[in-house]
């Protein structure tokens, strides 16, 4: 054989072998360490939304929020919220504007489970408010509620499933324990009263991934049952005459009078600056703020 021959049929395989040491394969990913995603974008742990999920900041981020005309009890009027996450998925909030006008409240969450596919967390907060402290109140509603107090529980259970790069399912099963008790009095009326809420309520949450930056989400409370007990001890003076009266009683929530429904935007402005966009829709809108459609709004910054 010539050497020419030689030449040509050992060539290629030279420069085979010199492009694969100059290119080393890159190593496939260890199964089972990246979800869905693969930690990208709003899905990713530093992004991902810490509302109505199962999961909380990181350890040591802060968020900070700040919005207006949002529903939910954490939210109703304005938010200036603050969160900060702590080691082992636990996280700690409070909505700064409520402590403000003398309603305080504390809420707690911890994330005891994640994987790439599913996420569970509880969470739990305590709201305390006098009568006698909220400012806000015109003079009338501040002389009936000067010596009453409110308190109240929420207790969650969520669960999260990041399907797909573009898909994430969320469910929360929230049941609320609400009491205001105290002296209602006004003139001639004098009452020890007792008025609450009990309510269980489901909240399933779809979030689309539109890109790494935006995410549109369609959520709807549905409330299983909301039980209002009301208790009056109450006397009553009337021309000279007093009068007494006691009464104990629950009095049932129509459903129509507590769903609602939620779409949203939420994007990333800049790496540590999120907006969301709301609409809400439903008799509770309707209640607070006297139109059944809605918007709302907010700011979110990570620091």
């Amino acid at each position: 054989m010539c050497l020419c021959t030689l030449l040509q049929a050992a060539l290629p395989h030279a420069l085979f072998g010199a492009s694969a040491l100059a290119e080393p394969a890159t190593p496939a990913p260890r199964s089972g360490t990246l979800p869905p995603a693969d930690g990208r974008g709003l899905q990713s742990p530093e992004q991902r939304s810490i509302r109505f999920t199962a999961y909380s900041l990181p350890n040591k981020v802060w968020s900070l929020d700040a919005g207006a005309l949002g529903l939910n009890t954490s939210e109703v009027y304005g938010l200036l919220g603050v969160a900060r996450g702590f080691k082992h998925g636990i996280q700690l909030d409070l909505n700064l504007v409520h402590w403000g006008v003398g309603l305080f409240g504390l809420d707690t969450k911890w994330c005891f489970f994640e994987r790439p596919h599913l996420a569970l967390a509880a969470s739990v907060g305590f709201r305390y408010g006098h009568g006698g402290w909220i400012w806000i109140l015109n003079d009338l509603a501040q002389d009936i509620v000067s010596d009453s107090d409110l308190v109240a529980m929420p207790v969650n259970l969520i669960a999260s499933a990041p399907l797909t790069r573009w898909l994430q399912a969320d469910l929360v099963a929230q049941y609320t324990y609400a009491q205001v008790f105290g002296t209602i009095s006004r003139d001639s009326f004098y009452g020890d009263s007792q008025v609450g809420v009990r309510q269980l309520f489901f909240r399933p949450t779809v979030r689309f991934f539109l890109s790494d930056a935006t995410a549109f989400e369609v959520a709807a409370k549905l409330p299983a049952y909301t039980k209002v007990p009301v208790g009056v001890d109450a006397t009553l003076e009337i021309a000279g005459r007093t009068r007494e009266k006691s009464k104990s009683t629950y009095i049932d929530a129509e459903f129509e009078d507590t769903w609602n429904v939620e779409l949203g935007l939420r994007s990333r402005l800049r790496p540590w600056l999120y907006a969301s966009m709301r609409v809400h829709f439903g008799q509770v809108s309707k209640s607070l703020y006297g139109a059944p459609l809605y918007p709302s709004f907010a700011l979110e910054f990570r620091l």
